[in-house]
């Protein structure tokens, strides 16, 4: 229902009379007028755009704060196998994470509560590596009693390199397919 709602949104963007319905095409406008869905407000919003990111969050990641944490329960599109987020500040720290939904479970760089598998890897063991890529890609580095490896996922077609900060030195080369997501061993 979110997707269909942040896509519907855009939609009313994409309108072939731009001038008449008071928008601006690829904008995302403040509001609209629910009768004739001529925007009334500004042309412009500067605030959507975070609404928009808070509506994933809260709608697909399944975010909800509370005082005594945070909540994490993800709820994914038909078709979406994963759904990641990268470095959100949270109580003083960047908050990492990655739902696999063919195995419920929620990889965190903090204890969060959830209804899925939790395995919860180290903040610090992330900044000894980086992923060199030429496109955009999510990923997360998990320890187990085989050792370490990478979990890597993008919603386009990626060449990844996982590289030992200190060193440079080169831990493991992934392909990703287009809106998926491999796991490899460190070498």
């Amino acid at each position: 229902m979110s997707l269909k709602a942040l896509r519907g949104t855009l939609l009313l963007t994409e309108r072939e009379d731009p001038a008449r319905y008071n928008v601006v095409p690829g904008e995302l406008p403040e509001y609209f007028n629910g009768d004739d869905l001529v925007q009334v407000g500004q042309p412009r919003s500067t605030f959507l755009h975070g609404i928009f990111i808070w509506a994933a969050l809260e709608g697909f990641l399944g975010l909800a704060p509370r005082p005594e944490g945070l909540r994490v329960n993800p709820s994914m599109p038909a078709g979406w196998d994963w759904i990641a987020l990268s470095n959100m500040p949270y109580r003083g720290f960047p908050l990492s994470l990655l739902a696999d939904r063919r195995t419920k479970t929620l990889f965190t760089t903090a204890r969060v509560e959830t209804s899925w598998n939790q395995v919860e890897v180290s903040e610090l063991l992330q900044r000894h590596y980086a992923f060199q890529a030429e496109k955009s890609a999510f990923w997360i580095v998990i320890s187990s009693k085989k050792g370490n490896e990478v979990i890597a996922a993008s919603d386009q077609a990626v060449q990844g390199k996982l590289v030992e900060q200190k060193t440079g030195r080169l831990l493991a080369e992934v392909s990703i397919p287009a809106g998926g997501m491999v796991r490899k061993k460190l070498e």
